[in-house]
């Protein structure tokens, strides 16, 4: 059998990643086995839905999709920092979270660093880097 670090994921999956479901912990442990992650295009769409409706269901509060929304905002934006960066994923991951936290505004607010090229792509999106 061929040994594929990547895996398709549906949204059913990811949105264990975001909010707590019962399968939660098993789309953790499925995505540590496998680090690279393919997802139709539509995905973000269908996620919001998802949340939405587990909202609505009363699953979920409100400040639970929030979570889940701005988690899976971090992914939209780490995926399109790798194609504008030299990052690793984990690198792009750092940067995402960084820029949502501070709603995509980073006008030299502080970035603690010492890796340098993190660093490099921190300063260039506009954080004042610390290292």
């Amino acid at each position: 059998m061929r040994v594929t670090k990547s895996a398709f994921w549906d949204t059913s999956a990811i949105l264990p990643l975001c909010v707590d479901q019962k399968p939660t912990a098993r789309s953790f442990q499925i995505a540590r086995q496998f680090r690279k992650t393919v997802v139709w295009w539509a995905t973000p769409v269908e996620s919001y839905s998802g949340l939405a409706r587990l909202l609505r269901e009363g699953e979920i509060s409100s400040k639970e999709m929030a979570n889940g929304i701005r988690l899976d905002s971090v992914r939209t934006m780490a995926q399109s920092l790798l194609g504008q960066y030299p990052l690793r994923a984990a690198d792009a991951l750092q940067i995402a979270a960084a820029l949502v936290w501070c709603r995509e505004k980073p006008h030299h607010r502080p970035f603690v660093c010492f890796d340098e090229k993190l660093a490099e792509v921190a300063h260039r999106t506009g954080f004042l880097v610390l290292s």
